[in-house]
């Protein structure tokens, strides 16, 4: 009689807290489902939703990332030139308008960068996009506005070894070339090799507004549009053309390793035959004007003698 009146008892307990057990159970199983993942676990999800929605993953994370540093930026750049590199073009516009948004909100003010560096390295961007968005996107086009957005924000971290003096040894070499064929090239190889040079300088000119002083960039730019007059014209005259070509060759290791002075001793003017006659008439000019007054002043020494 005690066992079953034992027995009766847990059955009756059991029946009242079964309902309660279950309500427990819930209340633990929601609060597992809203317990925050392990860092771990969300690399793997920003990673998997990278792989399907790149644009939006990038839009997002540009809000909430802290505010940029040069390496992030040219961390950006970087990923920008490997997807154009792939073929990528969601992807690299993707990282483009992340890196535009960086850009935008990065504080300037304590940078050591020009307003000419910070044109130059809005216009990379500029132009990458209207590569990038282009109805039929031509690869080449845009893996070359890649190359300069990425010498450009790199300079921008590097202000030693920066990724632009790899150009060095290619833009000597296009120097060398051109002086080669001036004496007795055809006009079609000079403006060859003219372009040849201008289309190498092209991809470092951002990186070297953002590292060299806008002055030097500007002389660089004064020995290119004096080559251009020479080249252009409807016959060659040679003889400019080769100080200019010696010029070049004189340019490019201050420009990359030297000082803002050495880069403007080199002086444009100076290839122009031009100047030497000038400078021979300004002197004629000023003897005869010295000699009309000297004139003037014996005459009046002599009248007032008199």
């Amino acid at each position: 009689m005690g066992t079953i009146a034992v027995y009766a008892i847990r059955c009756a307990v059991i029946a009242v807290a079964a309902p309660f057990l279950v309500f427990v159970n819930g209340l633990i199983d929601t609060e597992v489902a809203s317990t925050p993942k392990a860092p771990a676990q969300v690399a793997s999800a920003v990673t998997t939703s990278l792989e399907t929605a790149p644009s939006l993953t990038a839009r997002s994370q540009a809000v909430v990332r802290a505010p940029a540093t040069p390496g992030d930026l040219s961390g950006m750049s970087r990923q920008v030139l490997t997807y154009a590199k792939k073929g990528d073009w969601l992807a690299a516009r993707a990282e483009l308008w992340n890196l535009s948004t960086a850009f935008s909100q990065y504080n300037w003010k304590d940078a050591a960068v020009s307003v000419e560096g910070i044109h130059a390295l809005a216009d990379t961007l500029v132009r990458a996009r209207q590569a990038l968005t282009k109805a039929a996107i031509e690869a080449e086009d845009v893996r070359l506005h890649a190359v300069r957005l990425r010498l450009a924000f790199d300079a921008l971290e590097r202000r030693e070894q920066p990724l632009w003096h790899a150009y060095y040894d290619v833009l000597t070499r296009d120097a060398a070339h051109l002086r080669r064929v001036l004496p007795k090239g055809r006009k079609a190889d000079i403006v060859a090799a003219v372009d040849r040079l201008h289309s190498h300088y092209t991809l470092i000119e951002p990186a070297l507004y953002v590292a060299r002083t806008p002055g030097v960039v500007q002389q660089v730019n004064a020995l290119f549009a004096a080559t251009e007059t020479h080249i252009r014209d409807t016959g060659i005259n040679r003889e400019p053309l080769i100080q200019l070509a010696d010029h070049w060759q004189k340019i490019w290791h201050p420009l990359f390793y030297g000082t803002d002075e050495e880069v403007m001793a080199v002086k444009v003017w100076s290839v122009s035959p031009l100047y030497p006659v000038a400078w021979l008439l300004a002197g004629l000019i000023g003897s005869v004007l010295a000699f009309v007054a000297w004139s003037k002043a014996q005459q009046q020494r002599e009248t007032d003698g008199v």
